[in-house]
């Protein structure tokens, strides 16, 4: 019971406020799945080229340190 009072605020309330907040969190839940996938394909695709890099031993400079920021981030979320 957000806004409270008599029967009449109630019926607004039901009609009107709930279903925009319903709209509103599946927005935001639909908005973090996407920006996840995005995320994780993106660092997935940086995983396969460091892989090739490896396999090929073509690294150069900006992808070793590219590496091992990527070390530290891991080393974190584990």
């Amino acid at each position: 019971m957000i806004l409270g009072g008599n029967r009449g605020s109630l019926m607004v309330e039901a009609a009107v406020v709930y279903p925009i907040l319903i709209v509103l969190i599946a927005g935001m839940i639909s908005w973090g799945a996407d920006h996840y996938n995005k995320v994780h394909e993106d660092v997935m695709q940086k995983l396969d080229i460091r892989e090739q890099s490896m396999i090929d031993g073509t690294m150069d400079k900006r992808e070793a340190e590219w590496i091992r920021g990527l070390d530290a981030v891991e080393e974190v979320l584990l």
